[in-house]
């Protein structure tokens, strides 16, 4: 009983490093693909670090600690953050709910990985950064690596959910130009258009 207790901590502990010693070849991939789809420019800055956090901590950084606390006095269940980025410490927090080894993490790293570029390149900070337009982006590009890599989207129903409510809220209601890029890229005028 102990022998089996200890091997699997020993898995969980050396389970971790692999993935951050994996990591800088498939933020390379992320980056690359969010800016191909993207108006976010990356010039060789250092990749965001990765960190496994307890889940409770990440749903805080997701939502912000007044949101949380307010939530859980009024017994409501905000919706699971799986991961987010921080720009203060330019980490990627990622939840340790989530398995790594699920396909499904790749579309959340390309998500956090557009929060990233907004964020070295300026955009979070500039007036047309507002909170809905960042998250449109990153929603889009994120239903867009799905589709390419044939994750089907009704897999991480709230992505389609969360995408369309960041459009119509984003300043302007402005019209994503990657849809239209994909649109021609593939001479396919029916996907993402649902703006």
């Amino acid at each position: 009983m102990v022998w089996g207790i200890l091997s699997i901590l020993v898995a969980a502990v050396t389970a971790l490093p692999t993935f951050a010693q994996t990591a800088p070849t498939d933020l390379k991939r992320y980056i690359d693909f969010a800016v191909e789809w993207t108006p976010y420019a990356y010039t060789g800055q250092p990749y965001p670090k990765i960190k496994l956090e307890r889940h409770d901590i990440v749903q805080v950084y997701g939502h912000g600690e007044l949101e949380t606390a307010q939530a859980e006095e009024q017994g409501i269940e905000l919706p699971v953050v799986n991961a987010v980025y921080v720009p203060e410490d330019k980490t990627i927090y990622v939840s340790d709910r989530i398995s790594l080894n699920d396909p499904k993490i790749e579309s959340t790293m390309v998500h956090e990985i557009v929060h990233y570029l907004q964020d070295i390149t300026g955009y979070t900070r500039s007036l047309e950064g507002h909170i809905a337009c960042t998250e449109a982006d990153a929603y889009d590009v994120q239903m867009l690596w799905q589709k390419i890599n044939n994750v089907d989207i009704d897999d991480i129903p709230f992505v389609y959910q969360q995408a369309l409510l960041s459009a119509t809220r984003c300043m302007g209601n402005k019209a994503s130009a990657i849809s239209k890029a994909f649109a021609a890229q593939t001479n396919d005028a029916k996907v993402l258009t649902r703006r």
